[in-house]
């Protein structure tokens, strides 16, 4: 059966990161030099302990006490009073990192990462190390894929798993948008039915243009008028 696409899938693994005691002017360097904007920072065992983007290096060579950037927040104003005046990658970064996991869905990270408000997230293994950076448009790659072959794994590995003998469904997909058509027997299979299309990657969005041949709920005859006690 098919499988979402997963971050690890989309991640980059060329990760630029900083010690806590690296000093402004490296962080500037590394980033000029590698082209980001955003740099993890790392303490024992690559633990992520926050991070450092172009807005925090900003903030200090301008003195500007305004907006922070969002997602990323800073605890306190106190703090916020502090990175004016930073020099290393502990004092400059924000924390907590906003962070994820390599094996969370590209659709779940999607989502996070725009309720977040942040351009990039640090991905971390099951240890909680840092194994990969993955941006907002390394989320979008999965929408890149052909209709004709997001079609295709719908019909051969997606919808076959959640539907009986009975079903006949026919599947379009037009600029990533999925309209499922046909029959299928039971009404109650289709939630479990639509999650895996949305799951699969490339998906945008899904329309149902089903029937069914069953609506009913089966209730065997014997429990028709029984009474239950509550359960305490």
């Amino acid at each position: 059966m098919s499988t979402p696409a997963l971050v690890k899938d989309v991640m980059s693994t060329a990760v630029v990161s900083a010690r806590g005691e690296a000093l402004f002017k490296e962080i500037v360097v590394a980033m000029a030099r590698n082209h980001v904007s955003t740099v993890p920072v790392l303490g024992t065992e690559r633990q992520v302990i926050g991070v450092v983007s172009a807005s925090d290096l900003l903030a200090r060579v301008s003195g500007d006490r305004g907006e922070i950037p969002r997602g990323h927040r800073l605890a306190s104003m106190h703090e916020r009073h502090h990175k004016n005046s930073a020099g290393t990658a502990a004092e400059l970064m924000t924390a907590p990192a906003i962070t994820v996991g390599q094996d969370m869905p590209v659709v779940e990270a999607a989502r996070h990462c725009a309720k977040s408000h942040v351009r990039c997230m640090p991905v971390l293994d099951e240890a909680g190390a840092l194994v990969g950076i993955v941006s907002r448009s390394d989320l979008l790659k999965p929408y890149l894929r052909d209709d004709a072959e997001i079609g295709r794994e719908l019909v051969d590995e997606v919808i076959p798993p959640h539907c009986d003998g009975a079903a006949k469904i026919h599947v379009t997909v037009g600029e990533g948008v999925v309209t499922l058509s046909g029959t299928m027997a039971k009404r109650s299979d289709l939630d479990p039915l639509v999650r895996a299309v949305q799951q699969t990657a490339g998906v945008v969005a899904v329309q149902q243009q089903l029937s069914f041949g069953d609506d009913r709920v089966d209730t065997p005859d014997d429990m028709i008028g029984a009474i239950h006690p509550p359960i305490v």
